[in-house]
């Protein structure tokens, strides 16, 4: 099953790379792949696991003064995505 997660962060700079590694930590614990910035496909077992990345998610937005928005899918369970980026015109991802 998957889940698909995205966020925009209104900071820049060294503020932005900071904050965005704190939402990348909230997935080191989940297999995922990164198609396009800032949207991740992420493998996850059970709702709990969602709602673990989403209360995660939520905290790094409270513990900063920039805005962070995000967003976390209902859980898929189709494991064949497509898509196309610069670097692979076609692509292909059977988590």
């Amino acid at each position: 099953m998957y889940i698909v997660v995205s966020w925009d962060i209104s900071a820049v700079g060294q503020q932005w790379i900071e904050i965005n590694q704190q939402m990348l930590n909230c997935l080191q614990n989940f297999q995922h792949t990164r198609p396009v910035n800032t949207f991740y496909i992420v493998g996850v077992a059970s709702e709990q696991q969602r709602q673990q990345i989403f209360d995660c998610f939520s905290n790094v937005r409270q513990s900063t003064n920039v805005s962070v928005e995000f967003v976390v899918s209902p859980i898929y369970t189709e494991t064949n995505w497509l898509g196309a980026t610069e670097e692979n015109p076609i692509w292909n991802y059977p988590l």
